[in-house]
Order: C-alpha cells, then structure tokens, then sequence
C-alpha cells in the first residue's frame, strides 16, 4: 500500500511541477499533491477548483441511527477460532440483506460484520423506521464473526423469505422459515460452499422459473487449499478460487455447475451482481475482481454463457469493489458505476519525472501490477448492428480523487427524476486511508456535483456497504452505511421540497413472487426512467424490492412491466405519491 500510494504521489507531484514550469520535482510539488488529494477526504481544505458545488451548510439527511434502534457500538472479535488465513476477508465483510420479513409492508435488514451479525425488525405502522434486535427471537446464531454477505429471498414462492448468509471461514448458510423461526437446511439442499466464499447474488439464470445462486470467492486457489503459505494474486490475477453457479432443480435443491456452463470465474472477487445487459430477457453476470479483470458473462438462453467483456468495454483490471446499475444516459439500458481504490488511480503513462520521458502506454507493464484506472461510469448504447458497447462516462464527475471506494448506491435523493449517487468510503487504521470522508454526489444538466457540505451524509469512518431504502415509507429513500468495527449508521432523507415520488410494489408469478429480474420502465413528462429488480449488487448489498421512482411534481405516470418470463404488461395513467402493486397477470 505504502509503495502504490508513493507511486501516485510521484505521478501527481510531477503534473503538479509541470503546472509551475519547474523542470524537476521539488519538496513543495510533493508537499502540494499529498495537500491537495487529502482535501477532499480527510479535511476541509481548498478543493481543486471545479471539482465541487460550492460547500455549502446544506443538511441533506439527519443521523437517527440511535432513535431507530441501531448500536451506539460494536463488539471487536479477537480472531480466536477463525482461521488466521481469512482475516483480510474479516476486514471486508459487511453485508446488508433488506427484505419484509414481517408481511407488515416495512424493510428489515440482516446487517453482518465485525460484532454484528444482527437481525433488525422495523416497526411498522406501530413505529415506521425504528427497529429491534430479533436475532435471538427468530433462532440465528450469535457466532457469525465470518459472515460477509447476506440475501433475504423467497426462492420457493411461497411467500416466506428464506435468509442466505455467505461465510468465509465456515460453511455458508441457507435459512428457512418454521413456526417463527430461521432453521439452517443448506446442507439438505445440497447448498455447500467452500472456504474463502464472499459475496453472492440471486437470479432465474435458467428461464425454468426457479432461483439460483451465484458465488464469488476471494483469496487464491493454492492459499485455500493448504498448498501455500503466501495468499499473493498472480500478474494476471486468475489464481483466486473458482467461483460457483449453485442451480436449483425441479426438487428444489442445488447443483453446482459453473465449470459446466462457463462462469468459474477465478479472479479475487468482491462483488457479483446479476443484470440483464442487453434487455433481452436473460439475466447476464457481472464479476468485480479486486485482482484480475471484471468480467461481464453474458447469458446466452440456452444453459450456457459466454465471456464478452471485452468485446463490450466491460473489462476493468483495476482493484474493483463494487457494481450499481441506473440507466444513467437514458439509452434504455442499463450502465455500470464500478468503484476501485480510487485514490490509486493513475493514467496510462508513467512519468521519469518529465514528460519528455515517459514510456507512452506500457501496457505489459502495468498489465503485470494493476490499472489505476479510479472509478468508472460505464455508459450502455446499442448499436446499429445490435451490440451493446460500453462508453467511459467519467466526465460526469469531477477529477478529483474520491478515496479508497467501497460501496456506490445510485437513488433519487430529491425525486426529480435524475439518480444522484452515494460512495463508502476508508480503509482500515493505520493506513493513509483510514476514515475517509464518505461522498454524496447530486446530479446537475449533465453533470455529477460532490456535495461539500458538513452535514451527516459526509462523515469519515471506514465505512462499507450502503443500501438506499425508505424506511418508513413516507417516500424518500434513506441511507443504511454499514462500517468496519463501528455501528452501522441510519441516515434519514430530509428533502422538503414538492416533488414527488411512485413506489412499485411487484407480485410475480406463483413460482417466482418476487419478481427477480423484472424491468420497470416508467414514463412521464416525455422520459422514460428505468429499475430492475435485483438480488445482490452494490458492494454486498441488496436492494431493496419496493421500487422508488422520482416522477417531480407529475400527478400521473404510466409503467411498463417486462416480467422475467418475457411477458409484458402496461398500466396507464397510475397515480403518484403512494405505492402501486403491480401483480402479474398471464393474459
């Protein structure tokens, strides 16, 4: 970390003295880069002009992590009995699984991590967005110091959420629900993950109208196995643990068949996250790899998949964290915002330390460590010929670096019908990136604004996995900011403003209620605004199943429902300002 950071700070001291005329790099070049980048995370000095709004004392969201019933601390774990080969994964685990578990029309959470491992009950009606402790109530257990990512689904269609917990160091978790309790059947299921496991999502990969699950592994293949002493990634960052494809057949157990259809993806990953790229029913997987490129697999229909990433301008070979989607440019499909260790970021050249000598694009070398490419918003057009092609759209958001990067959650903060976007952000401490500044970015025309203000939404900590739900469903999407060895942080929505906002409610067919991989397309005031439902993305996230459309001051809207099975179903001239329940219907 210390030699990556040092090779950074060369590169942006050399732009820096190259700015003042100077031949050489000098003290103050240096003294200058590492002021200027600290700025915008960790302090509150002078940002690089034009980067940022204006700082303003703007209050964007009220902190009610206390009053809603969230820890005011959190128990540190010692490591006795875990596996000391899984530590890194302990640092990184902090999933956030949100679902109505209660039938009562609020969200709850199953919030893991270091001194977690909770289940959280909203009060509903009784108390919108307060919430109690049921861990105990519903029987989980209380050791789950290894669980990283947890997915509350009803993969049955029955009408119960099951509770999947993914575990590094111990045997994942497959909870059903019997008599108000949660009961472990993942081995009766067949459901058995190995070592290293870290991050799963859920979709109907196989048109047959049943949930599967894909899982991604970190740490590498011969670590895990005993083989090795040194967990070290290769050049190419293809030694990390096959990653596994879990099929659900007809008797409603699981098959493990990832070689077989070709999504053993073996790059370290942190993040898997399945979409329909191409909108043509299939549900494609997206693999963000720490080390090792992202890879986009798309779903050919037929059982099988094939790897596109470069043919689709997916491919990213820097330390990839996260995967959000919103159909940002507006094309009708949806992009990719991918959150690497932005602060590492660094272009395409090298400098030795002039320009007159640098190598112009060493591709080999820096192929051989890792691109710093920084966080991209990658862009989704169709082109004439019927392909989809990813476009860079980082000119949306200012230059500036935006930290460590962990989670990114793209929601409607004032329901005016244009995503904004909130990023995690901090590392562990003793490292320079300890407690950043997490960041809050509005969307202005055709731009992204950092919202400098010194409001909650802007706190430093380590923070993350962020899901952006409303948790008293007054229509506003709050922030639930999941951090390392602190409690997790509630963020309320205090927009005032008269906008407006739809909340779709969806109810698929009897094998599949809810509605897993469903398109909403709603229309109103001529644009078009786009969501899926989706089980597993973000940064071990998942979010949540009510649909939250900012629609302005638009008193009626009509939606278009494109159902997993490939059935379509419109509903006109819908109100705005409540919740809509939308239920298939196979005409």
């Amino acid at each position: 970390q210390i030699g990556r950071y040092a090779a950074y700070l060369l590169e942006r001291s050399a732009l820096i003295a190259r700015r003042r005329g100077q031949e050489e790099i000098d003290r103050r070049a240096v003294f200058a880069a590492i002021d200027r980048e600290e700025s915008f995370i960790l302090g509150d000095k002078s940002p690089i002009p034009g980067a940022t709004a204006p700082s303003t004392s703007t209050r964007h969201f009220r902190d009610v992590s206390q009053e809603a019933g969230f820890p005011d601390s959190v128990a540190t774990y010692d490591g006795t009995g875990l596996d000391a080969r899984f530590s890194m994964q302990r640092f990184v685990s902090s999933g956030v699984a949100v679902g109505d578990l209660t039938g009562n029309g609020y969200p709850d959470f199953y919030i893991a991590g270091e001194g977690l491992g909770r289940l959280y009950i909203n009060g509903g009606d009784d108390g919108p967005g307060t919430f109690v402790d049921a861990t105990e109530d519903w029987g989980l257990p209380e050791e789950t110091h290894d669980v990283s990512a947890a997915l509350f689904v009803d993969f049955f269609g029955d009408g119960d959420l099951e509770l999947l917990l993914i575990r590094t160091d111990s045997p994942s978790q497959f909870f059903i629900q019997q008599e108000g309790q949660f009961v472990d059947v993942a081995d009766d299921l067949g459901f058995r993950t190995r070592k290293g496991a870290h991050t799963a999502s859920v979709a109907d990969f196989f048109g047959d109208g049943r949930l599967d699950i894909y899982v991604g592994y970190y740490n590498s293949e011969r670590y895990l196995r005993g083989a090795s002493q040194m967990n070290v990634a290769s050049a190419d960052g293809r030694n990390g643990r096959p990653n596994q494809l879990w099929r659900q057949n007809e008797r409603g157990r699981f098959d493990e068949v990832s070689r077989r259809v070709g999504v053993a993806d073996t790059g370290w990953t942190l993040t898997t996250a399945a979409f329909d790229h191409d909108r043509n029913g299939h549900m494609d997987i997206y693999v963000v790899n720490d080390f090792g490129p992202n890879t986009l697999y798309r779903n050919q229909g037929d059982g099988s998949f094939e790897e596109v990433s470069i043919s689709t301008g997916t491919v990213d070979a820097g330390p990839g964290m996260n995967a959000s989607f919103a159909d940002v440019n507006e094309s009708g499909y949806f992009d990719i915002y991918v959150s690497n260790i932005d602060m590492y970021r660094m272009p395409r050249w090298f400098v030795f330390p002039s320009r007159e000598r640098r190598l112009g694009d060493p591709t080999r070398l820096s192929g051989a460590f890792e691109d710093r490419a920084g966080n991209r918003l990658l862009g989704n057009q169709r082109s004439a010929d019927g392909d989809h092609i990813f476009r860079g759209l980082e000119e949306m958001f200012p230059d500036h670096d935006k930290g460590w990067c962990w989670s990114a959650a793209f929601f409607d903060y004032d329901l005016n019908g244009y995503e904004d976007l909130y990023v995690t952000n901090g590392w562990v401490p003793g490292t320079e990136a300890h407690e950043q500044k997490n960041q809050f970015y509005r969307r202005r025309g055709d731009r992204f604004e950092l919202q400098r203000t010194n409001g909650v939404e802007s706190f430093a900590s380590n923070s993350r996995t962020v899901v952006a739900v409303d948790v008293d469903r007054n229509g506003k999407l709050d922030l639930l900011v999941n951090n390392y060895r602190e409690p997790p942080r509630l963020l309320k929505n205090t927009y005032r403003g008269p906008n407006r906002s739809v909340q779709v409610n969806l109810t698929g067919p009897p094998t599949q209620p809810m509605a897993i991989g469903a398109v909403v397309e709603l229309e109103s005031g001529g644009r078009s605004q786009l969501r899926q439902v989706i089980a597993g993305s973000g940064y071990l996230a998942q979010e949540d199943p009510l649909l939250t459309f900012g629609v302005a001051q638009a008193r009626q809207v009509d939606i278009t429902v494109y159902w997993p099975d490939g059935h379509i179903q419109r509903f006109d001239d819908q109100p705005t300002g409540q919740v809509i329940n939308l239920v298939y219907e196979d005409e």
